[in-house]
């Protein structure tokens, strides 16, 4: 099974810390510039803008951040799942 989206992200917003279990995400970007946070702690990260492709690994806990103040940012998602599937997670920079 393949799930397909198309996410439109507003300006200035990040979303919550979250992973997609057992699935690996295909990403490119159609439209603005996203950073995407990673890593044990979310202390890494990546810069996105139209025209790149990114991979996410199953079960990456990560963060999604909308690098305008004005324009939203789209891109489209491609899944080994046969559903858009987000867990919700604790955000590792506010654990001890």
């Amino acid at each position: 099974g393949l799930w397909m989206g198309f996410v439109s992200t507003p300006a200035a917003l990040a979303s919550g810390a979250h992973h997609h279990g057992e699935a690996e995400s295909g990403i490119y970007i159609l439209r603005g510039a996203i950073r995407f946070y990673f890593g044990e702690r979310l202390e890494k990260s990546v810069v996105a803008e139209a025209g790149d492709f990114l991979y996410v690994p199953p079960s990456t806990v990560h963060v999604e951040e909308n690098l305008s103040k004005i324009e939203p940012v789209e891109f489209i998602v491609a899944r080994n799942g046969t559903q858009m599937m987000v867990v919700n997670v604790p955000d590792p920079r506010e654990m001890r």
